[in-house]
């Protein structure tokens, strides 16, 4: 960039402002990178706001579509209410240009997306910052829930179980209300989470949302969407004050999508749909305290992996869909599975208990 741009190449800002990085709209990412420098907000008197730099908003457009999607991201709810919630009355510019500002306050980054030196975790000034931000959300509040976090009612694109409303309804059985995240404002979510003693939830970004409402009586289980769980994600749970965390590691299947073995490993987890081991899950929550009961009587219920696959790429609209082992070895040419097998008349439970 030209470090000494002539006037009216910039924008001129007044005042003091703090950076805040990127501003990452995706629900998990905004969370884990976009929050990591607001620390700062308690540090920084007499702030005017704070500038996020955009991600993507403004590649191959006009200044005029730039705009529009700059516009509707401060809009987006997740983004409206965690910063109304963390940084309450500052203003907030993304930017998309060269700017000059008259004072930019910037703190170190905090809490991020990488994994190589744990910063998803965050640090202890970022949970302190997190937690104190939000710590009037949860006035009067008693912890007596039991919650799973289901997964089921996301849209395609978002990972999810194979038939798990077998494990809704086991769960509700055992005294567990479920909780569809996707339904339900991040408020919401927050004061529901941190009202639960018990939590089950899989992988993924509820559980950066359900950290910023972790406390000392609150025990989790972490069904691993892969089959081992990113420590990451039971440290930030740790970290953010949750009594225990456990791990369950079950997966033993995956609905890969055929017609886009080209693309990347992440988008293919993405898509993908996983078969979990059902028995060695709930006999894993019983073990650990999480249920009192099951009734393996669903056994009966379970369709054919080949009635899985049809029923899968009937809803999907046509995409094809194989199931196989893991997919493990990746490079750059796509997503490598191990041992393709299709089960075409095996009943999926024998599969499952597998």
């Amino acid at each position: 960039p030209d470090l000494n741009p002539k006037d009216g190449d910039y924008e001129s800002l007044p005042g003091k402002w703090l950076y805040a990085g990127f501003l990452r709209t995706h629900f998990g990412h905004f969370l884990v990178e976009s929050l990591g420098r607001l620390w700062g907000i308690d540090q920084i008197k007499n702030l005017d706001g704070i500038i996020f730099n955009s991600f993507g908003l403004e590649k191959n457009q006009d200044e005029k579509i730039i705009q529009k999607k700059v516009a509707a991201a401060l809009k987006m709810p997740h983004i409206q209410q965690i910063m109304n919630s963390l940084a309450p009355n500052l203003r907030i510019k993304i930017v998309t240009k060269p700017i000059v500002v008259d004072v930019l306050n910037i703190p170190s980054q905090a809490s991020g997306y990488v994994t190589a030196n744990n910063m998803i975790v965050g640090n202890s000034v970022f949970c302190d910052f997190i937690k104190k931000s939000l710590s009037g959300l949860y006035s009067n509040i008693e912890a007596e829930k039991k919650i799973y976090i289901s997964r089921s009612g996301l849209s395609y694109g978002n990972s999810k179980f194979i038939q798990e409303n077998i494990i809704e309804r086991v769960l509700r059985n055992n005294g567990y209300e479920v909780i569809y995240p996707e339904k339900l404002s991040v408020i919401d979510q927050l004061k529901t989470y941190r009202a639960a003693r018990k939590v089950i939830v899989a992988t993924g970004s509820a559980i950066h949302l359900l950290a910023f409402a972790a406390h000392p009586a609150m025990e989790i289980c972490v069904i691993n969407r892969e089959y081992n769980s990113p420590a990451s994600f039971l440290s930030q749970l740790a970290v953010f004050n949750a009594g225990a965390v456990y791990p369950i590691s079950c997966v033993n299947g995956v609905l890969v999508p055929d017609e886009i073995s080209s693309l990347s490993r992440q988008w293919k987890k993405q898509n993908s749909i996983f078969s979990i081991n059902l028995k060695a899950l709930f006999d894993g929550l019983f073990s650990l305290g999480f249920i009192s009961s099951v009734d393996y009587s669903f056994s009966e219920e379970i369709n054919t992996v080949l009635d899985v696959i049809k029923s899968v790429e009937h809803y999907y609209a046509g995409s094809k869909f194989s199931l196989h082992d893991s997919f493990e070895n990746f490079d750059g040419n796509g997503f490598k599975v191990t041992s393709p097998r299709y089960f075409h008349s095996l009943p999926l439970i024998d599969y499952l208990k597998s």
